[in-house]
């Protein structure tokens, strides 16, 4: 998933579980944050003002909702998001795709991830 931004943002900021060259590993203020995710960046400042601890929390929710590991990256106008779902919305024969639980299941993710993008975007929008 891609959102626009109202403003340019120089720096690059990613989140993930995985180790990544890019920029200086970031220490936050969170050690269970630290536990589910690294941050890169090339300008802590701007981490510590957008990665706010009710933006650390709501991370740390998502990924335990997905129970899957996933990325946000920060560069220019744009922050993307990169959830790894493995064969989530694929279609299993050993499933009936249309109940409506999984449904269901799959509606309240896809919520969470827009709300988590939504706040997100409004922070960075405020710096």
């Amino acid at each position: 998933m891609k959102a626009n931004l109202i403003k340019n943002f120089d720096n690059i900021i990613r989140i993930s579980k995985d180790s990544y060259s890019l920029g200086a590993n970031t220490k936050m203020d969170s050690e269970e944050f630290e536990r589910h995710f690294n941050l890169y960046t090339n300008n802590s400042m701007s981490a510590f003002s957008l990665i706010t601890p009710d933006v650390m929390l709501k991370l740390i929710n998502l990924k335990n909702k997905l129970n899957n590991n996933f990325e946000l990256v920060f560069w220019k106008d744009k922050v993307y998001f990169r959830i790894a779902f493995g064969r989530i919305f694929e279609i299993d024969n050993n499933k009936n795709e249309m109940d409506i639980s999984v449904m269901q299941e799959y509606y309240e993710l896809l919520c969470k991830i827009k709300e988590l993008s939504q706040e997100v975007v409004g922070i960075l929008n405020k710096i």
